[in-house]
């Protein structure tokens, strides 16, 4: 039966209604406390790459080595140019990314079964600890997330309706997944490993508008790749890498279980709904009841939905194992979208609504409040603390002239970003034995003050200052943080003219 004028209204301002009511709640989850967290070292990675001093050229330059293609840190770039160079404008770029990726989700539930599975999906994307984790970090996953989501949106509607319009924005996005993280390239190899099972056992569907519509968009991403082709050659030379072999038995189980911030009772009800998903669409396929468009664009999709987390995930995790360890938890950001609208899907077609309503609510209250509890997520740091051992330099050095203290620190690019962003004048020198003679030489009070940001993933290298260090200087404070710690020393009196002596400065 079809709807009244009138109650196609209110559904709509209903549905519209609660699309707002998630947006409000993702916005809420992903501004607060964004700037509680001090930046870390990759996300101070980004940051200084994508420097608005710098031009597009050197940003560009940088992915001859880093393991990323250049897209996001040439639109963090901008962000920074239009909205400042801070500690703030950095993160809320990315928490904006993950509020807006938040609709294509939605459009994804949508596509794949009905609008209600859409609004569910959204609600799920909206409190997922996951996807609020990496919208508050200065990392390309989240952008990974966003374009992954609407490459798979615009690929099932191209699949369903094989016209220029679905094409274009399925290349369109396909191209923006690429060139924002090189996992693309397995995201992309699951779509085509779907298209040659779909046709396999689809013959029918297999003529010569089809070869052409798909030819055409490959066509179409090849040529606009052709300027990555070198750096991704140049990626696969790589040998080794940071990242350990990922645990054979257990870590597709891990990764689900991260997904939802390791809460049990979420892993345990998603893991039943999943399997009621399967054993629903399982019988209905058999028994041939399949009626309703709804249901047989879900039995359509499905597979499209499995091929994306199978193998985009298999791919790079049977290449670590043998190869090059290359895949850990943060990468798995690109199938969160998959495993999400599925298990919408599943709550969309619990019957009676007021079940369906229950769990939805629960799952709403259990996600909060392990962001809020479990997790103590606002209130609990956890990431390296540069901010903390920065603010304590630079209280250190107040009423300190330049010639009777100097700032070092073996990782220099991020110790200096961090001071840049704080709109700091303190300059920062690599600790060395050379750099150490010239302080010492240029030293004319009755004191020197070394003060020292040390990273433990990056300590002092150098020999002959460490010794220095050790034997004439007296280290007069100390500060532990996460990852990293400040140590103030000092060198005055006999002890300062003894190291005179010893490197012959007058």
């Amino acid at each position: 039966m079809l709807e009244s004028g009138s109650d196609w209204k209110k559904h709509f301002r209903i549905e519209h209604a609660w699309f707002f009511g998630i947006l409000v709640v993702a916005a809420f989850l992903r501004l607060k406390g964004l700037n509680f967290q001090s930046l870390w070292g990759d996300e101070l990675f980004s940051i200084y790459h994508s420097s608005p001093d710098f031009s597009i050229f050197r940003i560009v330059g940088v992915s001859r080595w880093d393991p990323h293609p250049p897209l996001f840190l040439l639109l963090l770039h901008s962000w920074m140019k239009l909205f400042g160079y801070n500690e703030f404008s950095p993160r809320l770029f990315t928490a904006v990314i993950g509020i807006l990726s938040v609709y294509p989700v939605v459009l994804l539930g949508k596509e794949i079964f009905n609008r209600q599975a859409g609004l569910i999906a959204g609600l799920l994307v909206s409190v997922n600890f996951y996807h609020l984790y990496y919208s508050q970090e200065v990392r390309p996953y989240i952008l990974l997330f966003l374009f992954t989501t609407l490459s798979f949106l615009f690929f099932i509607k191209n699949l369903k309706e094989q016209g220029k319009k679905n094409r274009l924005f399925y290349v369109l996005y396909t191209i923006l997944m690429l060139y924002t993280h090189y996992y693309g390239l397995f995201i992309l190899l699951s779509q085509f490993i779907y298209l040659g099972f779909y046709y396999g056992f689809q013959k029918k569907l297999f003529n010569l508008r089809a070869i052409r519509h798909h030819l055409m968009a490959g066509l179409m991403m090849v040529i606009l790749y052709v300027p990555m082709i070198w750096f991704v050659l140049k990626m696969m030379q790589k040998t080794d890498h940071w990242i350990k072999v990922p645990p054979k038995p257990l870590f597709f189980l891990n990764l689900f279980g991260a997904f939802f911030g390791n809460e049990i009772l979420l892993n345990i009800l998603f893991s039943i709904l999943l399997l009621f998903l399967v054993v629903k669409c399982i019988l209905k396929g058999r028994q041939g009841t399949c009626t309703s468009s709804e249901f047989k664009s879900l039995l359509f999709s499905i597979p499209v939905v499995i091929s994306w987390i199978f193998f985009s995930l298999f791919v790079p995790y049977l290449r670590s194992l043998i190869m090059v360890p290359m895949l850990s938890f943060k990468h798995g950001i690109y199938i969160l979208a998959g495993i999400l609208v599925l298990i919408a899907s599943a709550i969309a077609m619990i019957r009676p609504g007021f079940l369906r309503m229950i769990i939805i609510v629960a799952v709403f209250m259990v996600s909060v409040s392990s962001i809020y509890f479990q997790h103590d997520y606002y209130g609990r740091k956890t990431k390296q603390q540069w901010r903390e051992a920065v603010t304590q330099i630079r209280q250190a050095a107040e009423g300190m002239s330049e010639d009777s203290m100097a700032v070092l620190s073996e990782e220099i690019r991020y110790s200096q970003c961090y001071f840049d962003i704080l709109k700091s004048d303190v300059k920062i020198l690599s600790p060395t034995f050379l750099n150490l003679k010239n302080c010492v030489k240029k030293q004319t009070g009755s004191s020197l003050n070394l003060l020292i940001l040390d990273w433990e993933e990056q300590p002092i290298q150098d020999r002959r200052f460490l010794n220095i260090l050790s034997r004439y200087f007296i280290r007069v404070e100390t500060r532990h943080y996460i990852s990293v710690s400040f140590e103030k020393y000092e060198l005055r009196g006999q002890q300062l003219q003894a190291l005179k002596a010893l490197l012959k400065i007058a």
